[in-house]
């Protein structure tokens, strides 16, 4: 089961305002080849030792205010308790994908200010 970001969501959450020394995982990158490693590596993120910042479950989590995870036949949902109300985004592959989803979305109305 996936237990982090990939790059493509690494990147979409810092476009979205995520401070990079919030994640709790990194890619190294090779200098030789000049692509990032296909799995991070736990600690956090470095700008210093050219490395890109990767969330794990449990990190993501950390920004979801009053979550609740929901597994359904191998899909998953991921429910926010807000001042507004609830808000719910499914179903997702793994959890991270749930999570993610649910960032963005509280990002995107203005319901996520922390970290």
């Amino acid at each position: 089961m996936k237990s982090y970001t990939d790059i493509e969501q690494s990147k979409k959450l810092i476009e979205s305002g995520i401070d990079k020394t919030t994640s709790d995982m990194h890619y190294e990158k090779d200098s030789l080849e000049n692509y990032y490693s296909p799995i991070p590596l736990i600690g956090k993120y470095s700008e210093i030792h050219n490395q890109f910042p990767c969330w794990s479950l449990a990190a993501l989590l950390g920004f979801i205010p009053n979550y609740k995870l929901s597994s359904e036949h191998n899909y998953h949902t991921c429910t926010a308790e807000t001042s507004f109300g609830e808000e719910t985004v499914g179903w997702f592959d793994s959890p991270v994908d749930a999570c993610y989803e649910m960032i963005l979305k509280l990002k995107k109305l203005k319901l996520l200010f922390a970290k």
